[in-house]
């Protein structure tokens, strides 16, 4: 027998074998890897729906705390603009006659608008201190926003104009004090003699009340509600501001648009005065359509609202329904 007759199949038999084990080997240690790559597949996996259930979890906890300080906000928010409304309420009496004049004056000068009543709302100064705006009133006309600042004040009242310009002898009764915004009230007491002064602010500093002028009060509150209206509706609106000194007894001196000052003008008015600056409005420096975008929002932050002209029947008083009244 040849000898390579032999030995050729028993090494192409080798080879085969050797071919097979490494087939099986390689098998083994491919199904290995893969078997290592699942599990640390599996691992990784594990980890991170691990990761994503913390973050959800930390996430939806971070979100029911932000839930619970708003609601807790908004609660406390809603608690404090109840008690000014309370408290304005309690209070009328010293705002309708105010209110009442308005109303008269709108109507015989033929406007159409609503009147705004004891509106309330919060705002946030610095360091996020929220605080209560409470306006007397607010005249809405359709291209018109005006904040109104009623002094139910009977006597004697110098807005800004330093008693002794009037005559040398009331300074020497009266000091005006510094210079700046002022107002000086004179009058008599309800019972015994003499007179009262008082001065705002008050340039002791002992009064809580009154500390600023009402002049530079109105203006604080016609910026404050400028800014309201912008937050909610995004229409950064010029709004008009005024003090209105309503008592019919009232005798008032305050300098004349274009007298000059150190301070920002800002009109002061008798009940007769605020009737000429009615009668002589003329357009508004906002465009029109304003009580359609602006009275609903005004309305629920007012604890009355009553409606004139074109608007009476909108917008009806409670406390002229309550007295079985039509004020328009």
């Amino acid at each position: 027998m040849d000898t390579t007759t032999v030995v050729l199949p028993v090494v192409l038999g080798a080879l085969v074998v050797g071919l097979v084990g490494w087939v099986v080997v390689s098998h083994r240690r491919h199904t290995r890897r893969l078997t290592a790559l699942a599990d640390a597949a599996a691992r990784e996996r594990q980890q991170w729906e691990m990761h994503l259930q913390h973050v959800v979890h930390e996430a939806t906890s971070a979100h029911l705390a932000e839930v619970a300080v708003e609601r807790r906000e908004r609660e406390e928010v809603e608690a404090l603009v109840a008690r000014y409304h309370q408290a304005y309420t309690a209070s009328l009496k010293w705002e309708v006659g105010s209110r009442a004049t308005l109303l008269g004056l709108l109507s015989q000068h033929g406007l159409d608008g609503v009147l705004f009543s004891g509106v309330v709302f919060t705002t946030v100064g610095r360091g996020q201190q929220r605080y209560v705006t409470q306006l007397d009133h607010v005249l809405l006309l359709d291209d018109r926003v005006m904040v109104i600042e009623a002094k139910n004040w009977k006597g004697v009242v110098f807005d800004g104009v330093a008693p002794s310009s009037l005559h040398a002898a009331f300074g020497a009764l009266i000091d005006a004090g510094s210079d700046g915004e002022f107002a000086i009230h004179v009058r008599r007491p309800e019972q015994g003699t003499g007179l009262l002064i008082t001065r705002h602010p008050d340039p002791s500093g002992s009064s809580e009340k009154h500390t600023v002028a009402p002049r530079a009060q109105v203006r604080r509150q016609a910026f404050a509600l400028r800014r309201l209206i912008e937050a909610r509706t995004g229409e950064d609106l010029s709004i008009d501001a005024c003090v209105f000194y309503s008592h019919k007894s009232v005798r008032l001196f305050t300098p004349m648009k274009g007298a000059p000052s150190r301070t920002p003008y800002t009109p002061v008015f008798d009940t007769a005065g605020m009737g000429a600056h009615l009668s002589a409005l003329g357009p508004g420096r906002v465009g029109p359509g304003l009580i359609g975008r602006l009275a609903p929002g005004l309305g629920s932050m007012a604890t009355d609202a009553t409606g004139v002209g074109a608007h009476a029947e909108a917008w009806q008083s409670v406390l002229d329904a309550g007295r079985g009244e039509a004020v328009g």
